[in-house]
């Protein structure tokens, strides 16, 4: 049974280019509160990696879960749409946290 503290889960994410071989079964997961960088040279699958997370890019092979979901853009998108709808507010107003 998955850990339900995970907020990302990445399982065998695979992806190619045409014969351009991109990322190869990578899997990890990311828990609640947990920090994360993505580092590497150029060139080594850091922006394909973040375009696959948020289904810019659809992976060859493996699955993405957000929150033991299956991510979903259209899901994503819409969590997207609320959390800018917070920055439609003045400046102050986004700095007032509300107790």
């Amino acid at each position: 049974m998955e850990n339900q503290e995970n907020k990302v889960r990445v399982e065998n994410l695979t992806k190619y280019f045409g014969d351009l071989h991109v990322l190869d079964g990578v899997s990890f997961n990311i828990r609640k509160g947990e920090f994360l960088c993505v580092v590497g040279p150029t060139g080594c699958g850091k922006t394909t990696f973040l375009n696959l997370l948020t289904r810019i890019y659809m992976p060859t092979k493996g699955e993405l879960y957000i929150d033991g979901e299956p991510a979903d853009l259209t899901e994503l998108n819409a969590r997207m749409d609320e959390y800018m709808d917070e920055f439609e507010k003045s400046g102050v107003e986004n700095l007032v946290i509300e107790a």
